[in-house]
């Protein structure tokens, strides 16, 4: 293995340029046919385990077969094929890195063929040491080395050996067959040349670094990246992902409280996902109200929770890593105090990974596409949803995986993480991220925006316990006890959760929770459309006036059982404040001052008409009436004319940058504070998104925008589309100064925001561009004044 990684070591940085050239320039049939040549046996698909599994064989030992696509699931024909730079940096990064630094990585690939028992064990008492000067060398069986990683058992640190060794053949295979027509002589020269060289040290090639976009999911890029090293950077990446699904989720808990319209679109949305909408149903209507209330408001609340208690452990493992980084390596203990941190953090991301996973199962149900094949059966009392199919049949992994890909890959999310037999999550949300990349409209839309929700969320949950696991040492069994946990830990997550039980018990008794009554006439939340009169104002009065005497219900309801429960001040506070936003000062002063820009409007529309010399002559810049008129008037008709056609770049993060902007000017929740002016975007439909993202107290135009027009709006104001899986996408600005919400209004420090694209349309109505702009204005100070000339 060592003598083929030198060779390739050595070829790719003497022949570097030549050896990039050829391969990128080659099509992709040529490149098919080139990697068949090189490795008749290599798989074909992208989705190895699935596919073997559910295609071609149905038993394990048949299924051996497919060794070596189980031993290096990543190395196939089309995923080598289809994007150039892959195999690149696959050849660069496994020569740049020894292959101890590959263990953690090579040992989570075989881990699926491992547990569905594709490999022939070879049984052997001892294990193999995985690190140092002694790697690869057998030991005598040590239990606490192996489960730190510092050894491995010797069946499974074989196959990570062989996995190693046949990658490592595999480069040299290529490397040379791509340089055949070079004196071998020169090759062996250089060879020697640079063999005192370590393989680490290599230079990188020169490779255009790939988006998100074409990349996709994370999951896809880990093999063609760097070996995961659980660092500093690391946990600053965990943190930044977890932060920012915090502020997203803590944007929509802010929204249902503060937008009537919003409230009541999410309300009505979630009134259709429920056991009540599937035949047989003996639901009551206290039962859907209360369900209703769960989903809609409690829910939004312990998922907010969830992400704040995430990013609080991972801060509290970023403190204990800063304190004994210098102690954590392999062959050692880790320090106590870190590694219960890290042990804290695992067990709380797979209970909250568990929470999630039964949502998904439920939705599989009662989703509207597919909830007309079940029918309601009490008699079914499996502990997860009462419904049997209408045709009497049950659930038949392959078949279903054939005829019904999306709902197989739902049911497969919706088992016990971690559980005996159930299937690893990034192969699953991998498998249907290819699906739903080549799958017909109508077909991707099955998963609706709720659904697509969860499994973004799951995505970044996932994301964090991988990363956990490729850490090592890994922590010690001592542990790994949740029981343990909760007495010694004193964060917010796991106070609460030793409270769970009663919580549990509380939420499902229908007495507790008793505002569900107030969401049975959703209408009352509704908004008033059309021109902002007298009438219009006072419509949004009584909408908003409901709304807020909800959440002061949900507020007081919420007090009394964390008192009852016993929870302390602060963790009560805490979940008082999240439940304030409806009556907090900034917005009660953003209303106020709409009102009084709608009714500085309705007074003027009611003066006697002027002459134009007259209204020149009276003329008040800061009134927005002739601003109006002409954004009703030119950019409503810019909004009309956007053509539905979907271009090729619909899909590619956007990364061009046409302002260097300064932002943190004001928000709409902070009208006192200076506006800073930012300049505008120069493409028409990048205006047209700005009007629509910001539009002005009085207007009442609408229109939509391609999702890719979006994208273009929010590179042009300098931020950088990431897609992170899924619907999901983080948007990034380069700027230091931008602003997020403490309760409080604006403050600086943060420097991106999560949106989704909308399934499966593509298109962004008004109402979802306007949520956008408050979240924008929350997050950052924006308003429409914040732009010269808007």
């Amino acid at each position: 293995m060592y003598d083929d990684l030198q060779i390739v070591s050595s070829a790719s940085m003497a022949y570097a340029g030549l050896l990039q050239t050829r391969w990128i320039k080659k099509s992709n049939t040529k490149r098919r046919t080139y990697l068949k040549y090189l490795r008749p046996a290599m798989y074909e698909s992208q989705n190895t385990h699935l596919d073997i599994h559910m295609t071609k064989t149905c038993d394990a030992m048949s299924t051996r077969q497919y060794h070596d696509a189980f031993l290096l699931p990543y190395l196939t024909i089309e995923t080598l094929s289809v994007d150039s730079s892959r195999l690149l940096r696959l050849l660069h990064h496994r020569v740049a890195h020894t292959p101890e630094a590959w263990v953690s990585f090579d040992n989570r690939q075989i881990l699926a063929g491992w547990l569905a028992g594709i490999f022939e064990e070879k049984f052997n008492a001892g294990s193999i040491v995985m690190f140092g000067k002694a790697y690869g060398k057998w030991t005598k069986f040590d239990r606490s080395a192996v489960h730190n990683g510092d050894s491995y058992g010797t069946p499974r640190a074989l196959l990570i050996l062989e996995a190693q060794a046949t990658l490592a053949r595999f480069l040299r295979d290529f490397t040379t067959a791509m340089l055949a027509d070079i004196d071998e002589l020169t090759i062996e020269e250089t060879s020697h040349r640079l063999a005192t060289m370590s393989i680490h040290q290599n230079a990188p090639p020169q490779l255009e670094q790939p988006s998100w976009a074409q990349f996709s999911m994370s999951y896809y890029n880990e093999p063609f990246t760097a070996p995961p090293v659980f660092n500093l950077r690391t946990i600053s990446q965990l943190i930044e992902i977890v932060s920012e699904k915090q502020a997203e989720t803590q944007d929509h808990l802010w929204l249902l409280q503060t937008d009537p319209a919003y409230f009541q679109m999410f309300a009505q949305y979630w009134n259709q996902y429920n056991l009540g909408t599937i035949a047989g149903s003996k639901m009551t209507k206290d039962a859907k109200l209360n369900a209703l209330e769960t989903r809609v408001m409690h829910y939004s609340v312990t998922q907010a929770q969830s992400w704040n208690h995430l990013l609080e452990e991972l801060q509290i493992v970023r403190k204990e890593y800063l304190v004994h980084h210098k102690n954590i390596r392999c062959g050692h203990p880790l320090p106590a105090s870190y590694d219960q941190a890290l042990s804290s953090l695992q067990l709380l991301v797979i209970n909250y990974l568990i929470g999630k996973s039964t949502h998904v199962y439920e939705l599989a149900f009662v989703s509207p596409a597919w909830r007309s094949m079940y029918v309601v059966d009490p008699q079914i009392g499996d502990g997860r949803t009462a419904v049997r199919r209408k045709d009497g049949g049950v659930f038949n992994p392959r078949e279903t995986y054939k005829s019904d890909h999306i709902r197989f890959c739902l049911m497969h999310l919706g088992e016990k993480p971690e559980s005996k037999g159930s299937t690893d999550i990034a192969v699953l949300l991998k498998s249907l991220d290819l699906y739903l990349a080549n799958c017909s409209r109508t077909e991707a839309a099955k998963i609706d925006a709720i659904t697509y929700s969860h499994l973004t969320d799951m995505a970044a949950m996932y994301r964090v316990l991988a990363t956990l696991r490729m850490h090592r040492p890994a922590h010690s069994l001592e542990y790994t006890q949740i029981e343990f946990i909760k007495k010694t830990r004193d964060s917010q997550a796991w106070r609460l959760l030793s409270h769970n039980q009663e919580w549990q018990k509380i939420v499902q008794d229908p007495r507790q929770f008793r505002f569900g009554s107030a969401l049975e006439n959703l209408n009352k939340y509704r908004m008033p459309t059309g021109k902002k009169t007298q009438q219009w104002l006072e419509s949004a009065d009584h909408a908003r006036a409901a709304l807020s005497e909800l959440w002061c219900m949900a507020r007081n309801n919420f007090r009394q059982l964390y008192q009852k429960l016993g929870i302390n001040a602060k963790d009560t506070e805490d979940v008082v404040r999240m439940l304030s936003y409806h009556d907090s000062p900034d917005h009660v002063a953003a209303i106020g001052q709409e009102r009084e820009v709608i009714l500085a409007n309705i007074a003027k529309s009611a003066q006697p008409r002027v002459t134009s010399e007259q209204q020149f002559q009276s003329f008040i810049p800061h009134v927005s009436t002739a601003e109006d008129l002409s954004v009703k008037g030119a950019g409503a008709a810019k909004a009309s004319k956007l053509k539905p056609k979907m271009r090729a770049k619909d899909n590619v993060a956007v990364s061009e940058t046409l302002n260097e902007l300064k932002p943190g000017g004001t928000s709409s929740q902070n009208p006192s504070s200076p506006v800073h002016i930012l300049p505008l975007p120069k493409k028409a439909k990048s205006l047209d998104t700005l009007r629509l993202l910001f539009p002005t107290a009085t207007s009442d135009f609408h229109g939509t925008i391609h999702w890719a027009d979006f994208i273009t709006a929010m590179a042009e104001l300098s931020f950088q589309g990431e897609h992170r899986g899924g619907s999901e996408w983080t948007f990034r600005s380069p700027s230091t100064s931008d602003a997020i919400d403490s309760g409080e209004g604006p403050v600086l420090g943060k420097r991106s925001i999560v949106i989704h694209q909308p399934h499966p349309e593509n298109r962004l109505g008004s109402l979802s561009l306007q949520w956008i702009g408050k979240r924008l204005a929350r997050r950052f100070g924006w308003e429409r004044g914040s732009f010269d000339g808007l």
